[in-house]
């Protein structure tokens, strides 16, 4: 599913002093990787950033797409899929920016979200990780925010005992067990410590 997202933060004109990297890894979207792309550029953040995508051998072009359309754009290429993680550390490790977005290529950015997410982080500097709203293509909610695992809700789901629960609109900001990784930006330092 195609999701775009938007920051439920309260809007702030201030400019950014830090830099953000912006890393997604891509697995054979290419098509969905050029929107993504487009719309970070239609709506960039009021900062200096990069843009990583580390591209898990796809063979549907999106390399070659990447390097015509968007010159800018700083391409690692994998032999082998590594899968997400291994991929993200990747960028991670190559970028140098005090914040990290990790996007999936299947979002679209809109307008002032990513100024908004990272004037967030950077008036809120105990925070290591903050996520965004996500919408559906259509504007519907999608689910941003999880709890962690446990055995108990694990039966639970698994049982079918209980439905999956309803997307919830987030109109300020609020600590939560996990955000959704769809888009998930975090504190460099918070990264270093944890590893």
């Amino acid at each position: 599913t195609r999701s775009s997202f938007c920051s439920s933060i309260v809007a702030t004109k201030q400019i950014c002093m830090a830099t953000l990297s912006i890393i997604i890894v891509n697995w054979n979207t290419c098509d969905l990787l050029a929107i993504c792309l487009e719309s970070i550029h239609r709506h960039p953040p009021a900062c200096a950033f990069e843009v990583w995508v580390v591209d898990n051998a796809s063979v549907d072009g999106s390399v070659a797409m990447t390097h015509e359309r968007f010159s800018d754009v700083r391409v690692i290429e994998n032999d082998i899929n590594v899968g997400f993680a291994l991929a993200n550390n990747r960028a991670i490790r190559a970028s140098t920016a005090e914040f990290v977005l990790l996007l999936n290529s299947d979002t679209e950015v809109l307008p002032g979200a990513l100024t908004e997410l990272l004037a967030f982080m950077q008036t809120h500097p105990g925070v290591g990780v903050a996520g965004a709203q996500l919408l559906n293509r259509d504007g519907s909610l999608q689910r941003s925010v999880q709890r962690f695992p446990t055995c108990v809700s694990e039966l639970v789901t698994v049982s079918g005992i209980r439905g999956r629960r309803q997307p919830q609109l987030f109109k300020k900001p609020t600590r939560v067990e996990s955000v959704v990784g769809a888009s998930m930006m975090v504190r460099r330092t918070a990264i270093e410590k944890v590893g």
